[in-house]
């Protein structure tokens, strides 16, 4: 299997692989076993979210990963997690990124996300979290379901330029501005809904693509986010999809199969956080 590359990122020691696991709603024996599915690949980009209280099963998995590994260490995994909206301000955020650390039995994070703009004093959360990166808490700190003119409005108080922005980016929602701004500004982009919750499998002529290919939809679409030079967050909680994802790694497309998949751009939306990125700087900084 061909390895998984990594993208440079502008904070902190260690690239971020681009192809990882989002456990954003997997619960009990379900998050445990994707994790022991994943890690070993080694898709460790383990997206925890507070609001659905999984960092502490998904540190029970990491622990038990390690603890029968004699050459895999902590240091060669990338985990990475996120603040909730609803814990801005910034004491707040650095109480969450300890107890986030505590729950995952980690002494520090390699990416530390903030969810969302939704949850306002930005600017305040945001400095809180660059104490927390100073302390050692966190290597490298981003933000999710940002949209450009947050971004632009961030940048301009002067703090440090965000490492990666997390939002829903698939073949139906390419967000052209968006990723093109991100590029120039050095923030990796990360892709989350990559396969957009496989509501438009069957649906386009994506279905006819990937038959014409002897492929799958969701190997596409992860195909497409990788060629597109960003990380892809595929979520499964079952062990045998977490494999065929990966077979994404195995697949080379001509450069008019990847112009075909450009062309399926609708403005599809399937997840409502996209809805955080136009939100008036006003009301949220």
């Amino acid at each position: 299997m061909a390895a998984i590359r990594s993208l440079p990122l502008s904070q902190g020691p260690k690239p971020i692989p681009t192809f990882g696991l989002g456990t954003f709603r997997a619960e009990g024996n379900d998050c445990h076993e994707s994790c022991l599915a994943a890690l070993p690949r080694p898709m460790a980009d383990n997206l925890c979210r507070r609001e659905i209280e999984n960092e502490d099963q998904v540190g029970t998995s990491i622990e038990a990963f390690l603890a029968e590994q004699t050459e895999v260490t902590r240091d060669d995994l990338f985990i990475v997690t996120k603040l909730h909206w609803d814990s801005h301000g910034g004491d707040k955020a650095v109480a969450k990124v300890e107890e986030s650390l505590k729950k995952l039995k980690l002494a520090y994070v390699d990416l530390f996300l903030m969810h969302s703009p939704k949850g306002n004093k930005v600017v305040e959360t945001y400095k809180g979290l660059l104490e927390a990166k100073a302390r050692g808490l966190i290597r490298a700190l981003g933000v999710s379901n940002f949209g450009k003119e947050q971004l632009i409005e961030l940048l301009a108080t002067g703090v440090e330029v965000p490492a990666v922005n997390q939002i829903e980016l698939h073949v139906w929602n390419q967000q052209r501005d968006l990723t093109y701004f991100c590029q120039q500004k050095n923030i990796v982009v990360m892709a989350f809904c990559p396969l957009a919750r496989g509501d438009k499998f069957g649906k386009t002529r994506l279905t006819a693509i990937a038959e014409r290919l002897g492929t799958s939809e969701a190997t596409l679409c992860n195909y497409w986010v990788l060629k597109s030079g960003f990380v892809t967050i595929p979520k499964s909680v079952k062990p045998s999809r977490i494999t065929g994802n990966l077979e994404v790694l195995e697949i080379r497309l001509s450069a008019n199969d990847v112009a075909e998949l450009d062309t399926l751009e609708e403005a599809f939306e399937c997840s409502l956080a996209v809805a955080a990125q136009r939100i008036p700087w006003s009301e949220v900084a």
